[in-house]
């Protein structure tokens, strides 16, 4: 039984990193003016300097997103080997089954788009394999395009299912706790 504490603990441990990682990632980059920008932009156009600093943000999310979805499917192959034994000991893992389930569909489902992301990050359209700006309308269209993804990502919910499993696990942790009893002085002298 504590090994099945411990290993939920480690569950609830990367289940918080994943919704925590997902809800870090930015929504909206902002670029703060360079000091010397080398090229005057179109208008409406953000410089190469602030292109080529959101494509290094933007290989940063990718990083990020790649680790916490390989992370996740790891993650619900061992949690589902647990509930498996968990559920064989007589325990009743009708709740995190359902909340895993839930995390793994949404997982299931940023796959597709992360790998969409890839090719994205593959191809950087617009920008050498430096990162520095060659077609700056491409490359704006390239990292509007990643933002797009992102959110389409953020969409799937993978941080509220993530929150979910871990709530879930953590119920189950309380209502399968050992009670370890208490030591009664059993011997009197008196």
């Amino acid at each position: 039984m504590a090994m099945i504490a411990m290993w939920f603990r480690k569950i609830l441990i990367v289940a918080a990193m994943a919704a925590a990682g997902l809800s870090v990632l930015p929504t909206i980059n902002g670029y703060a003016q360079s000091v010397n920008p080398t090229v005057t932009p179109a208008p409406g156009q953000p410089s190469n300097d602030k292109l080529q600093k959101g494509w290094s943000k933007e290989q940063t999310v990718y990083t990020r997103l790649g680790k916490i979805i390989g992370g996740a499917n790891i993650m619900i192959s061992r949690l589902q080997s647990r509930l498996d034994k968990a559920k064989s000991k007589g325990q009743d893992v009708t709740s995190v089954q359902t909340a895993l389930d839930a995390f793994s569909a949404a997982v299931n489902k940023a796959q597709p788009i992360y790998t969409d992301l890839q090719s994205i990050v593959q191809s950087h359209t617009g920008f050498d394999a430096s990162g520095n700006v060659t077609d700056p309308t491409q490359a704006l269209q390239t990292i509007q395009d990643f933002h797009s993804k992102v959110e389409a990502i953020r969409q799937v919910g993978i941080g509220q299912a993530g929150k979910a499993l871990h709530d879930a696990i953590k119920a189950f942790r309380q209502a399968n706790q050992s009670v370890t009893p208490t030591p009664t002085g059993s011997s009197s002298n008196g």
